[in-house]
């Protein structure tokens, strides 16, 4: 599996859980990482 493959995967399980997306960071056609907050509003990365 590749790391897009990998960071995706991740960003729709926690969107599942009920985090909420703030942004998607790329680098060029690249997807750096993702912003996300967890139901309390807590901010975190998937990179």
């Amino acid at each position: 599996m590749n790391r897009l493959s990998v960071v995706c995967e991740s960003h729709r399980k926690r969107l599942a859980a009920g985090a909420t997306l703030v942004s998607e960071e790329s680098f060029g056609a690249d997807l750096g990482h993702v912003v996300m907050l967890d139901p309390e509003g807590n901010g975190f990365c998937v990179a």
